[in-house]
């Protein structure tokens, strides 16, 4: 195949994210709930021999959802910051377009508000360590400038929970 990399070349990168969700019940009750959130992730790597890249990378999100039904409302805001390792792996189809995999850890932390009814506030910390893998479609234009796209992503996260008033929690996904 065609050398993707050279040894030392140096890969700036990053992501920027934004979600929204709404939904709506036609049940008695006359639910409905808002989701809206954004992130950005900024990555550098360096190349390594035989078309591996190793590199670290950061990510910070945010997040707001709202609920609300006849007799009951919650607003809940969160923040999540995490940083990651990541090692990839290049197969060139030709000079411009081919396909990677990527993989590596992440440890994070962020917190979680929340106001019920407007009276009931709590607030809780949460701390987690990842895993995760993806595969890769990339294009490259000119020289210096690689497009990619990633398809799926398989994700373990363990995530511990530490409410202001009460007792951890764990949880993995």
């Amino acid at each position: 195949g065609f050398t993707q990399l050279a040894n030392r070349e140096v890969s700036l990168g990053g992501a920027l994210g934004f979600g929204s969700s709404r939904n709506k019940s036609e049940d008695p009750f006359g639910s409905k709930s808002t989701y809206k959130s954004y992130n950005i992730g900024p990555t550098a790597a360096i190349g390594i021999s035989g078309n591996w890249m190793l590199g670290m990378g950061a990510r910070y999100a945010h997040g707001k959802q709202t609920s609300q039904s006849q007799n009951n409302s919650q607003s809940i805001t969160s923040f999540v910051v995490e940083f990651s390792f990541l090692a990839r792996k290049y197969h060139s189809f030709n000079k411009q377009f081919g396909i990677y995999a990527q993989a590596g850890p992440g440890v994070g932390f962020g917190k979680q508000t929340g106001v019920s009814n407007q009276s009931n506030y709590y607030k809780t910390d949460l701390d987690f360590y990842s895993v995760s893998a993806s595969p890769g479609l990339y294009f490259k234009p000119t020289k210096k400038f690689i497009v990619e796209a990633i398809f799926g992503e398989l994700i373990f996260t363990h995530t511990i929970t530490t409410p202001e008033n009460g007792f951890k929690s764990y949880s993995d996904s």
